[in-house]
């Protein structure tokens, strides 16, 4: 494959992984107005258990097969075998993980003190060994260097866990909210199962599902790939792990001063309707991450420096760039986003979720910045140091819950959530600085984009002052422009990085106009 196809494939894998996300975090804005917070509050008890045990069986899967018939692809060995090692094996976990959690999910739930978790546990469980096979399909794809299936499985899955998640729940909320929450998990393991099926089908060699291996040809294969896995998981399971956690901690340590109903609304608050949101601009900054990581590799290669610095400063600008104007809305337009998101929510319902949202928003910086500082570490080699930095600051996180839940209520659980992660990310920045040298422009970057963003901020505070709340759809474009259009007209970014972004040619004009003043003004002094 020529390098041009190489990136054009990667950019859409990297693209569809945006798509999917963002479909997903915009999922439980539609499915809170359904199920209400307490409803949201059982969905995501459940939802942290699956994550975790799908993380553990296969999360590190597609990459590690990937890699793997990639390796033998350009020995010109046979990668049939390994694919129908894998294929049976991660099958056989799926199902081993599947009858585990249907066996545990009565202890489960007594747990979580939520016995309507149960059967949630139950009707989701099935989709462990559809994602199996999934992790499987899409290793294979990646490692042909064929995308496109990985990129429509993914978005396709999304909007399938969409469409039968919400139809569902909204057809059994009558018959009760426990129902309700069930139709919208049946809706995960209908979208893994069209997946997998959708996948089954774009696979052509279907013969090497039925070819002959031996048992030691086998454990061999499943060996190779456990190799590949077990370390990328390790790094990947810490947030799952974080969140499951949290899904044992809050409710019961909520439910002596509210109850079990009052204690489960609340995580509902903080976790399925506050997070989505909080998500977003996080989302979008990660996916930064799936594209630098092969440059700064690169980079590290050829022992190029300045590279090196320029793309890592580039990287954490443009996180900044993102995550700025969100911050300053969920700071000062709480109360008016999520009224106009959620116009289920009771008002004592809503004060509670604008505080807790206020206090999320640190989360965009510590999770942003933290994770992409850490793909670029790890991208220039020092792979177990964020790892390690993001351990002790989920350890710090949960110690905080234990404190700070008892005294606070649930905003103890967003206190120690901003702490945890804004502490990971100034950790992370200090590795890097530490290994690339110091950015003296990330200082001035910082404070112009503070800038713009507080323009952007104006627009929709002035619409909301005085105007319905419902204004804000139109002022948001508005003041999404005026921002875009400051970030160039205060000059934040260089000309190179205007090339590099898409439509450059473009911005670039628009940047020559908007700082056509100080460039004739220079011209005079």
């Amino acid at each position: 494959m020529s390098e041009k196809n190489l990136i054009r494939s990667a950019s859409l894998l990297a693209v569809s992984t945006i798509i999917a996300k963002i479909i997903g975090a915009c999922y439980r804005i539609p499915l809170t107005n359904i199920l209400g917070a307490e409803g949201m509050g059982v969905y995501q008890l459940v939802f942290p258990v699956f994550a975790l045990l799908l993380t553990i069986s296969s999360g590190a899967v597609p990459s590690a097969i990937a890699i793997l018939i990639s390796q033998k692809r350009a020995l010109g060995q046979d990668t049939s075998k390994i694919f129908h090692s894998a294929f049976i094996g991660l099958t056989l976990f799926g199902v081993v993980a599947t009858l585990a959690l249907i066996a545990l999910s009565k202890p489960l739930s007594l747990l979580q003190a939520n016995a309507m978790t149960a059967p949630g546990y139950i009707v989701i469980a099935p989709a462990i060994v559809f994602v199996s096979v999934i992790s499987v399909f899409r290793g294979f794809f990646m490692g042909h260097k064929n995308m496109l299936p990985p990129a429509i499985s993914q978005i396709s899955e999304s909007i399938v866990k969409l469409g039968v998640g919400l139809l569902l729940a909204r057809l059994l909320i009558q018959k009760g909210l426990g129902t309700a929450v069930l139709g919208a998990l049946l809706g995960v393991t209908a979208s893994e199962l069209f997946t997998m099926l959708l996948l089954f089908f774009m696979y052509k060699d279907k013969q090497a599902l039925t070819s002959g291996i031996t048992a030691a040809e086998m454990k061999y294969n499943l060996k190779e790939v456990a190799a590949v896995a077990v370390p990328l998981t390790l790094g990947g399971i810490i947030i799952p792990l974080s969140l499951f956690l949290d899904s044992l901690i809050i409710v019961n340590l909520l439910k002596g001063a509210s109850g079990i109903i009052g204690a489960t609304t609340d995580y509902g608050l903080w976790s399925g309707t506050v997070a989505p949101l909080i998500n977003l601009p996080i989302v979008l900054s990660l996916s930064l991450g799936v594209a630098v990581v092969p440059l700064l590799s690169e980079g590290k290669v050829q022992r190029d420096l300045g590279s090196i610095t320029a793309k890592s400063a580039m990287c954490l600008k443009l996180s900044l760039i993102i995550g700025a104007p969100f911050i300053i809305m969920f700071l000062f337009l709480a109360e008016e986003i999520l009224a106009l998101l959620y116009p289920v929510l009771a008002f004592g319902q809503l004060k509670t979720a604008a505080l807790l949202m206020r206090i999320e928003a640190a989360n965009i910086f510590g999770l942003a910045v933290g994770q992409i500082s850490s793909s670029v570490l790890q991208a220039l080699g020092k792979t177990s140091a964020p790892v390690k930095a993001l351990s002790g600051c989920v350890a710090l996180k949960i110690a905080l819950n234990l404190v700070l839940l008892p005294i606070l209520g649930i905003k103890g659980a967003a206190i120690s959530s901003a702490a945890g992660f804004g502490l990971y990310a100034l950790i992370n920045l200090g590795l890097l600085r530490n290994l690339i040298g110091k950015n003296p422009s990330m200082i001035k970057n910082v404070s112009l984009i503070a800038v713009c963003g507080v323009i952007m901020s104006v627009i929709i505070f002035a619409a909301a002052f005085f105007g319905a709340a419902r204004a804000l759809w139109i002022a948001a474009p508005l003041a999404a422009l005026a921002y875009v259009l400051s970030l160039f007209g205060l000059g934040i970014f260089e000309k190179a990085e205007i090339r590099a972004l898409p439509l450059g040619r473009f911005w670039l004009f628009i940047s020559r106009i908007l700082r056509r003043k100080d460039a004739v003004t220079r011209k005079i002094d």
